[in-house]
């Protein structure tokens, strides 16, 4: 067992190395030239890198079952951050509120944003169903619920459907999330280079697994996004 279990690490290692970067790069933009409609058509998402989310293995994952791939994208204006977000998925599904942890009450995509000086971290859940929530945690040593839940939530999205939501009994295809937060959330420090890390993660939630598929835009040595050293360095591109 414990062979397998250190062949399993080493195959894991190996998957998530290939292709992870060393930081995550966020163009400038305006803000008056993006207009959420959860389809980033403007022309200042052309100078976005997209990153993918990569498959984070875990050891029960079933075999043969297709990985549901996922992007995201970011741009940085003077008062707002944006998102983009591509998301393949055959069964669209989130029942939570606004209130609730999102993440296990169906599909979202989280973002961890970190003040490297200070410790605190910020965890921004996004879902398909157009609720958004935000966690704060002052260290990951003192992630304690339901008293992480901010009552104030600024984001605004925009988010378009490719299929029908918690409806497991037709074929989806996936959803877009369009979304723009107020730099205020994060204080007047944010975005300088070295300082602010970030880590995109996904839980995708389908009639199809056995098990849930997790996602993440960094290497991560075990199922656990708040393992916040190995969270990506921010540098904003102006």
């Amino acid at each position: 067992m414990k062979k397998l279990l250190f062949i399993f690490s080493l195959l894991h290692t190996a998957l998530f190395a290939t292709g992870c970067v060393d930081e995550i790069v966020i163009a400038s933009t305006q803000d008056s030239a993006v207009q959420l409609d959860g389809r980033a058509s403007e022309t200042a998402w052309e100078s976005a890198v997209s990153y993918p989310l990569r498959l984070l293995p875990q050891p029960n994952q079933e075999r043969g079952i297709a990985f549901q791939e996922g992007s995201v994208r970011f741009l940085c204006g003077s008062q707002f951050l944006y998102v983009y977000a591509e998301l393949t998925d055959d069964d669209i599904v989130q029942y939570g509120s606004e209130t609730e942890d999102l993440c296990k009450r169906g599909d979202v995509l989280e973002l961890f944003i970190r003040d490297r000086k200070k410790g605190c971290y910020w965890e921004l859940h996004l879902s398909p169903a157009g609720k958004s929530s935000v966690l704060f945690y002052p260290n990951a040593g003192r992630r304690l619920f339901p008293e992480a839940f901010q009552r104030e939530n600024p984001i605004r999205m925009a988010v378009r459907l490719d299929g029908t939501l918690n409806h497991y009994q037709d074929q989806d295809h996936g959803y877009y999330i369009e979304a723009k937060i107020p730099l205020s959330l994060f204080g007047k420090d944010f975005g300088k280079n070295n300082e602010w890390t970030l880590l995109s993660t996904r839980y995708n939630y389908s009639k199809s697994f056995k098990v849930s598929q997790l996602s993440t835009s960094a290497y991560l040595p075990m199922a656990d996004f708040h393992l916040v050293d190995y969270h990506t360095p921010i540098r904003n591109r102006k």
